[in-house]
Order: C-alpha cells, then sequence, then structure tokens
C-alpha cells in the first residue's frame, strides 16, 4: 500500500486509501517543517474524527457486542436465536459502547521533538493508518449484526482462521514498525513514545 511521489497520497493497491494528506510522501517524520507536521497532523486528526475513528468504534462496539453475546451463549448453551439477537442488541447498546481509543492521533508539537531515531516517512504514517483501516472495515464487514446473530453464525466468526481471528489485529508492517520510534504520531499498531 506504498504510496510514491509527492502531492497527496494514500493507499497504492488501486482501491484507494481513507488517510490522504497533501504533505510529500518522501518526507521524514523528522525532517517536517513546523507547517507540514501542523498540515499533517491536521489531516490525520481530521480523518480520525470523520471516518477512521467512526468505523473503528463501530467494529470495537459490535465486536465487543458479539463477543458478550458468545459468552452468554456459552453460559446458556440452549439459548435461542431470537434471544441471542437481543442479547446482542441490548450489549450494543450497553455502557460499554460507548467510547473506544483513538484510531490514530497526531500532535504537531511532539512531532518536532522527534530525534534521528525516528526514520519513518510521511508514507509510512500513510500506509500504516490505511492498512489498520482496510484490516478494521474487513472486520466490522465480517462481523454479523445482532439482528443476524445465530448459533451458527457465533460459531463461523469465532472459529480458529475466521473472520475474528483473521482480521482482529493491527499491521505491523514495515511501515508501521517504522513508526514505533516516532513522537507525536499514534495509531492503531503503536502508541507513540511521546504520548
Amino acid at each position: 500500500m506504498l504510496g510514491c511521489g509527492g502531492g497527496s497520497i494514500g493507499s497504492g493497491d488501486g482501491q484507494g486509501g481513507t488517510f490522504t494528506t497533501s504533505v510529500g510522501s518522501s518526507v521524514p517524520l523528522d525532517g517536517l517543517t513546523s507547517e507540514q507536521a501542523a498540515q499533517l497532523c491536521n489531516d490525520v486528526n481530521g480523518a480520525t474524527t470523520a471516518t477512521l475513528g467512526p468505523t473503528y468504534c463501530a467494529s470495537v462496539n459490535l465486536g465487543s457486542a458479539v463477543l458478550m453475546t458468545n459468552a452468554y451463549l456459552q453460559d446458556n448453551p440452549t439459548t435461542a436465536n431470537a434471544e441471542l439477537q437481543t442479547a446482542c442488541s441490548q450489549f450494543a447498546a450497553g455502557p460499554g459502547a460507548a467510547g473506544c481509543r483513538l484510531a490514530a492521533s497526531c500532535d504537531a508539537l511532539e512531532i518536532a521533538s522527534n530525534s534521528p531515531s525516528c526514520v519513518a516517512t510521511v508514507a509510512d504514517l500513510v500506509n500504516c493508518i490505511n492498512e489498520n483501516d482496510a484490516l478494521v472495515r474487513k472486520l466490522l464487514a465480517a462481523t454479523p449484526t445482532c439482528d443476524a446473530v445465530t448459533t451458527s453464525s457465533l460459531s463461523a466468526y469465532l472459529e480458529p482462521g475466521g473472520p475474528f481471528e483473521t482480521y482482529n489485529v493491527v499491521s505491523m508492517s514495515a511501515s508501521c514498525m517504522a513508526l514505533a520510534t516516532c513522537n507525536g504520531i499514534t495509531t492503531l499498531s503503536n502508541i507513540s513514545p511521546g504520548s
């Protein structure tokens, strides 16, 4: 998913990434000007508010409701599908459905404190955010909605090698790993040392 060149970049997989920025892709994060850092952070934080965050939270909330429904089924193995659907809906609307961590965040002042050990580029950040967003979207698409929960859909969703095991991960690509030593940037794959 590596975006190349300057200008607006996103996913290079032909499907278009959710996140793009006008900051040049080859610019190292430790070499951003204050204007570039501000623009990059505006882009990251704006995308988190507009699309990345809501998608991530929807995935977390639905996934949690489905997992709690499965736990309910394990405790009550003769539960009818209609009762499972009701339980899932109640779990989805419960107090745990309120919030989740940020899908990505950026602090321009923290970026300015990066040392040469931060070797990531803007392209690495864009790629990592888009790789994680793709995993979140695949997990959300594969997670049964509460009105579709049945004993068999829970089993298929949670079986070894099933959708939950396949997509309930974070990207550990080279792009994401390059961000590990950088201040001011947080993605689903890392927690920035500066945050």
